[in-house]
């Protein structure tokens, strides 16, 4: 029984597509209950006025909770008011003839021919002044018919990024939300790209399944939401057995990502929490992230036996970077170097195969969208925020899955087949993998991808 009562208590009194309601609409809801009030008391009362005048109030309500009643194409529309008006003033006198015992037609109520004569007119004007309009605007006319069809050209992942941005405050303001993105559904029969709510709720929460946003022309349309539930907050990935360390946390090693160069000189790349035992704040004191006195070879790797394999020379980590680099000066040709230039996300590549090149677990996955807003992660002794981050799944579709682990920080994501940089690992929690785009660090750090 409270499982009923609960769910009667969530349910909206008026349900309507818009992602908030305002103050007229507000008003219209009151206008028309008073309206239908006052026409049951109207009809106990055997009152033809009161049942006229109540219908208008009534009439009046539904055109301010549903303002589209009275918009064309281009907005309100003049000919829709004086239709809903004129309609409701005969509506009103049939009314008042039909409840009136004392009259029997218009004319008993002072209305004869002449008067629906003017009726005509009206409408006969109004339909005129629109068939000019359209007969003589025809460049205005053909422009809207132009950004219609250009309108439906529009893809759905534009049609989806505008309705988050349009939504964010409505989607920040739900209970138990850590993040959200546009991606693929989870439905392989759906093919438009949806909004994903990352909740650490396990079940429930009053979470909207689409929300509504409007196009540049101000038609209106949806996008489906899907919830993820149980996303925790995710961790640095740094544990034993892999590639880079600090000689100060040798215990918390991490992995190489790849090579960067700068001027003359060649840089590993990795994330800055690896080199940091886990730590968000670089103690070193630094000139935009490069260190003023760097530490002569402080950096070692398992892979070597332990012994020295560079200077950490830069640190940074803010609300949007997580990045070390260190200077090296052993030969670099065997290192594996990704094709071209580093890839600028974009959302025609979500679904596309990845591959995590960890020193723990070398594993393909796929895209899964990029969070605009902020993620929280644990660090070692505090929580920080990162934004910008892409997102990496081992499923295209269905539910998400992690696919790295602790000890893949740095790893390099490329895309397959051309070998492209997109980013590199940050951490993950058990829905995703979180990654740095490349694209970013390297403008960041105003360094270049060694490539092929």
């Amino acid at each position: 029984m409270n499982k009923y009562l609960n769910k009667l208590k969530r349910r909206k009194l008026v349900s309507i597509n818009e992602t908030s309601i305002s103050y007229l609409q507000i008003f219209g809801i009151f206008l028309v209950f008073f309206g239908i009030i006052s026409v049951i008391s109207a009809t106990f009362l055997e009152s033809a006025a009161g049942i006229s005048i109540s219908f208008f109030i009534t009439m009046l309500g539904f055109a301010f909770v549903f303002p589209s009643l009275l918009e064309g194409n281009d907005g309100l529309s003049t000919m829709r008011i004086v239709v809903f008006m004129m309609t409701n003033v005969i509506c009103m006198l049939l009314l008042k003839i039909g409840w009136a015992p004392t009259t029997e037609s218009l004319s008993d109520i002072g209305l004869d021919e002449w008067w629906m004569g003017v009726i005509a007119f009206v409408f006969g004007a109004k339909a005129m002044q629109s068939y000019f309009e359209s007969k003589f605007g025809m460049p205005n006319t053909s422009k809207t018919g132009e950004s219609e069809e250009n309108e439906e050209k529009v893809s759905s992942n534009e049609l989806a990024e505008s309705c988050l941005e349009q939504n964010k405050s409505k989607i920040d303001s739900l209970t138990g939300v850590e993040s959200y993105f546009v991606g693929l559904s989870s439905n392989p029969n759906n093919t438009n790209q949806v909004i994903k709510i990352l909740s650490s709720l396990k079940s429930g929460g009053t979470y909207p399944s689409s929300l509504n946003a409007k196009s540049k022309s101000g038609k209106e349309y949806s996008v489906d939401v899907e919830v993820i539930y149980s996303v925790s907050k995710p961790k640095m990935q740094i544990n034993s057995g892999d590639s880079i360390s600090n000689t100060r946390y040798a215990q918390f090693p991490g992995t190489i990502c790849c090579v960067l160069k700068k001027g003359d000189k060649n840089y590993l790349l990795t994330c800055g929490h690896v080199l940091n035992g886990g730590s968000v704040l670089i103690e070193e004191s630094t000139k935009e992230g490069w260190f003023v006195n760097p530490i002569t070879d402080d950096t070692e790797s398992s892979d070597e036996a332990y012994k020295a394999i560079g200077t950490w020379s830069f640190g940074l980590i803010d609300d949007e970077f997580d990045v070390a680099l260190v200077e090296i000066d052993s030969d670099i040709s065997s290192f594996f170097k990704p094709t071209g230039e580093p890839v600028v996300y974009e959302n025609s590549l979500l679904g596309q195969e990845v591959f995590v090149n960890g020193r723990i677990n070398k594993i393909a996955g796929y895209i899964a969208g990029q969070i605009k807003g902020t993620t929280e992660f644990e660090y070692n002794g505090g929580k920080h925020k990162l934004k910008n981050l892409i997102l990496i799944s081992g499923s295209k579709d269905g539910q998400p899955n992690c696919i790295t682990e602790g000890g893949d920080s740095g790893s390099l994501v490329y895309l397959t087949p051309d070998n492209s940089a997109l980013g590199m690992v940050v951490g993950a929690n058990k829905q995703y993998t979180y990654v740095i785009p490349m694209a970013s660090i390297i403008e960041k750090t105003k360094t270049q991808l060694i490539h092929i």
